[in-house]
């Protein structure tokens, strides 16, 4: 109940506290205060229906606000959003979305956490790196320290294994409803738009841009005292490459006095790769590319990392740095690696997994075959992925795959 509803049941209450006062006086009294001034019992019935018209009133007001919002939540359901998408959303389980281990990537964070809060004249930032490089764990942890701060203000996680995370035309709906429902203000502004265009959903990119992100935003931004931050991650996962390319130029595109940043994961995939250095250039605080980090640093954080995921496992500190070596930069090497011993511990061939993924056993079956297969494919993927690879290269390479 709001809180001017519970100030009038008060006043009515303390008025019948009072009436039931008098009432119990004796004759005398009643008649001496009668002859004092006017019956108050009367005044304190006057009083009581003054506060039940308030009452009535504001709660008729409290009614046409509930029918209004209640309207306003129809119109922005009907965004075609992607729950799915959402950083933490029921699906993260199933497609293996989570933070980094404890005490990893730190300088990662730190750098992406100095350019959403401070005052950087880039408004987008690129995160990008080759597959395995730990994008997505990164930008995770990323959006959970946002979220613990009330600054995230949307988040997108784009993934081929999930229909609707895959299409485009998800995301601009997706990341204007969660605004909406961070903020009050552009929550109101975004409805009004809805009403004279309910469809806008459905149009253009460029128009969804405009009415659903950019119009209501700089309508509301002198209610923001900070910049929101909204996070697209694994863009090159999406499906369209056109339609890609349209939400690049939108946002690197965009006004920069608009209240909201934009972090962007990606593959170098070279679409993706030529408009973002055209943008950002050479400017590192707009930029970070994983497999171009300091190899130290990295391999200490995948040591960390397994470390962290191996603790209960009775391995060697050699064990371990082999298993960092064999990981190189690749964060999904050190998982996947990780992941295939932990299950062989409950089943008492720890030993003999690690000492496959070493190269130091030549037994092999068709079970555990799978496991390996899916380890050296991520490899291979990353190496094929690479954008600097050139075409040419990429045969050759496969040439002499097929012949192996």
């Amino acid at each position: 109940m709001l809180p001017n509803l519970i100030a009038l049941g008060i006043g009515i209450r303390d008025e019948l506290k009072l009436i039931l006062q008098k009432q119990g006086n004796t004759s005398m009294q009643r008649f001496l205060e009668i002859l004092d001034g006017p019956d108050e019992v009367s005044s304190c019935y006057r009083r009581i229906n003054a506060h039940l018209e308030r009452f009535m009133f504001n709660a008729n007001v409290s009614i046409w606000e509930t029918v209004d919002q209640q309207a306003t939540d129809a119109l922005i359901g009907k965004l075609s959003f992607a729950t799915s998408a959402m950083y933490d959303s029921a699906e993260s389980t199933d497609v293996k979305r989570g933070p980094c281990a404890p005490e990893t990537r730190q300088k990662e964070l730190k750098k992406l956490n100095e350019w959403a809060h401070g005052n950087q004249a880039h408004k987008v930032h690129w995160l990008n790196g080759m597959t395995g490089t730990g994008k997505t764990t990164i930008v995770y942890s990323f959006c959970a320290e946002l979220d613990s701060s009330r600054k995230l203000g949307a988040s997108f996680f784009c993934s081929h294994m999930i229909p609707e995370c895959r299409n485009v035309k998800h995301i601009l709906p997706s990341i204007t409803y969660q605004i909406a429902s961070f903020s009050s203000p552009f929550r109101y502004a975004l409805s009004q738009i809805l009403k004279s265009d309910r469809d806008v959903h459905n149009r253009m990119l460029k128009n969804q841009f405009e009415s659903l992100i950019v119009k209501p935003l700089l309508e509301v931004k002198h209610t923001l005292t900070f910049d929101i931050v909204a996070v697209i991650d694994a863009l090159d996962e999406c499906e369209n490459e056109n339609s890609v390319a349209q939400i690049l130029d939108l946002l690197l595109g965009s006004d920069p006095s608009l209240p909201i940043r934009f972090l962007i994961s990606s593959r170098p995939e070279p679409e993706i790769y030529r408009r973002m250095m055209k943008w950002v250039g050479e400017s590192f605080d707009a930029r970070l590319v994983l497999h171009e980090l300091d190899q130290s640093a990295v391999k200490n954080d995948i040591k960390a990392y397994l470390t962290h995921e191996l603790g209960n496992i009775p391995l060697t500190p050699t064990q371990i740095e082999a298993l960092v070596e064999r990981s190189g930069m690749l964060f999904i090497y050190a998982a996947t690696a990780a992941g295939y011993i932990k299950a062989g511990y409950l089943l008492m061939e720890h030993e003999e997994r690690l000492d496959m993924i070493l190269g130091l056993s030549h037994s092999s079956s068709e079970g555990k075959d799978k496991y390996i297969d899916e380890l050296y494919q991520t490899i291979l993927s990353a190496a094929f992925n690479n954008a600097t690879i050139e075409r040419s290269s990429r045969e050759r390479m496969r040439i002499i795959l097929n012949t192996v």
